[in-house]
Order: C-alpha cells, then structure tokens, then sequence
C-alpha cells in the first residue's frame, strides 16, 4: 500500500486529486497507475483503471485473475470485468 500511497502523491503533484493504484498476482506488482483525468483530458484515466490497463498490457490477456487491487481511493467498475480477485483500500486523507 505504501507504493500506492507513492503513486497518489505523485497525482497530487501533477494537479490531480490524490489516487495511486497498483495491481499485483503474488508477490510481483503487474500493473500500476495514478490519477491523470486532468492531464489527458480523459474522464477515465482514474489510477485504478490505468493500473488494470497497464496489467492486461503487460499480460496481454484482459483476464487478470488471482491478482489484488490497491488502490488508495476510487471506484471500482474495472475491478469486476477484469476478474480481479480482491480489493484493498486505503483513504488518502492527509497525502497531499
């Protein structure tokens, strides 16, 4: 979690509200992401789906099953498509 917490600050540093991500299976961080809607102008580049899309990337397969979702703060519409298995949360209060 505390790379995720990493992550948020680094969004908070570019402006964006305070999310980090990071998706691992085992013992290995498979994906990672940060929030960056403002940045790219996208309204779903929210650190959890970039870190889903960063592990079916590097898996090429959009099934990422066994795997486990940090995420600081943040919804979790990608969570259940993708087949991830367990979800950690953590508020971001006092990142910034």
């Amino acid at each position: 979690m505390q790379r995720a917490l990493g992550l948020a600050r680094r969004a908070a540093d570019e402006g964006e509200v305070p999310v980090g991500a990071l998706l691992v299976a085992g013992a290995d961080v498979i994906g990672e992401g940060w929030n960056r809607p403002i940045a790219t102008h996208d309204p779903t580049a929210h650190a959890e789906i970039i870190a889903l899309r960063d592990a079916a990337q590097r898996r090429r397969n959009y099934r990422l099953e066994g795997t486990t979702l940090y995420v600081t703060l943040g919804g979790f519409a990608g969570v259940v498509l993708a087949d991830v298995i367990q979800l950690t949360l953590s508020s971001t209060a006092g990142i910034a």
